[in-house]
């Protein structure tokens, strides 16, 4: 059976999320995870198109997504950034947190973007929740 243009880049979409939250882990490559603090310094401080970001840091690029679907990439970046801490790691996104950013920042998505948005969240909590869960036994 052929796949859509659409499953081909929601299936690259969601390998560089889990590429993304593994350099997040505090495990691991540490000059990875080195690179993964400048980076969210670096995006925080504004100033880096994102195409100065991928050549700085190649690694948190290393799964390629198609252009027409590099905005979902570059917002699940930036919502992120402002991602809630709880007691055993971080929240969740929210559907509210989701209508504050498109509001802010005047970016329209439509329903399936939304829904691609918080599947690749599910996918990102998923790896942090396994490493939190591997630390404690």
């Amino acid at each position: 059976m052929r796949t859509s243009f659409a499953q081909t880049a929601s299936e690259a979409l969601f390998a560089w999320v889990q590429n993304f939250a593994k350099n997040q882990l505090p495990e691991g490559n540490t000059s990875r995870r080195k690179n993964s603090e400048l980076f969210h310094r670096k995006l925080k401080e504004g100033g880096a198109t994102d195409e100065e970001l991928r050549l700085s840091f190649p690694e948190l690029y290393e799964v390629e997504v198609p252009a027409e679907f590099q905005h979902i990439q570059q917002a699940f970046i930036r919502l992120n950034l402002g991602r809630q801490e709880g007691f055993n790691g971080p929240n969740p996104l929210s559907y509210s947190e989701l209508l504050a950013y498109c509001t802010l920042l005047e970016e329209k998505f439509t329903p399936g973007e939304i829904e691609l948005l918080k599947i690749m969240d599910v996918q990102y909590m998923n790896v942090i929740i396994t490493h939190v869960n591997s630390q404690k036994g």
